[in-house]
């Protein structure tokens, strides 16, 4: 299994000290491997939805205060494709949950197609994760149970992590050093800029769409 695959690779990264991580150490470093990932690679998704509305059902795989819309294409299927500026729509709150908000009705007949994010899974059922980064996951999850060596070393351990009876000097440090290069091996797996700023990151950012430029539409005739 997928899952197994990950955790024997995890295991192999930390392999000297593996006899002192409980299993429940490394599956809580796995899920937020897994978490982090979707933050540096997010699972991209397409559905088409059904029109007839200008408030349309997001589809199940959506997640709420993880998912966001990349694009909106309305109506499908035409060359090039009827891309909707960000201003033409929206995910908007409603009682039953977030739904797409659209500028424009698109007729019963005609579907939406959405580009959206969704995170990534990893269980016994489901893999969402490409085989080729599958050594950068484990890489991160090693990393994270390196910090919880370095700190159950320092004397403020983990109650997943087996202490040893005597910790000698320098452990802590080593643990820690180990713990950057394997975030450094994550790094360099994805291409991913250590140097990279907050800010930096920030603006390069897709900007959601808001409600406050809603209504403007200049309606596309088919070719």
């Amino acid at each position: 299994m997928a899952l197994s695959d990950l955790r024997t690779l995890v295991d192999e990264f930390t392999r000297d000290e593996a006899a002192r991580l409980q299993p429940a150490a490394r599956d809580r470093a796995l899920e937020l491997a897994v978490r982090q990932y979707g933050k540096d690679r997010p699972r991209t998704l397409v559905a088409d939805l059904p029109g007839g509305s200008a408030l349309l059902d997001l589809p199940a795989s959506w997640t709420e205060a993880e998912s966001r819309a990349l694009a909106v294409e309305c109506p499908v299927g035409l060359v090039p494709p009827a891309l909707l500026t960000a201003d033409l729509f929206a995910i908007v709150p409603t009682p039953a949950g977030p739904k797409l908000r659209l500028a424009l009705t698109p007729g019963a007949d005609e579907a939406v197609r959405l580009v959206y994010t969704a995170p990534h899974r990893l269980d016994a059922v489901e893999d969402t994760i490409p085989p080729g980064d599958r050594e950068a996951v484990a890489a991160y999850a090693a990393a994270l149970l390196q910090d919880q060596l370095a700190a159950a070393a320092s004397g403020s351990g983990d109650s997943t992590i087996i202490a040893d009876s005597v910790n000698h000097g320098g452990k802590a440090a080593e643990f820690a050093a180990r713990a950057r290069a394997l975030r450094q091996r994550y790094q360099e797996l994805l291409g991913i800029d250590p140097k990279r700023t907050r800010g930096a990151s920030a603006t390069s950012q897709h900007r959601s769409p808001t409600l406050s430029a809603l209504g403007r539409m200049f309606p596309r005739r088919r070719a």
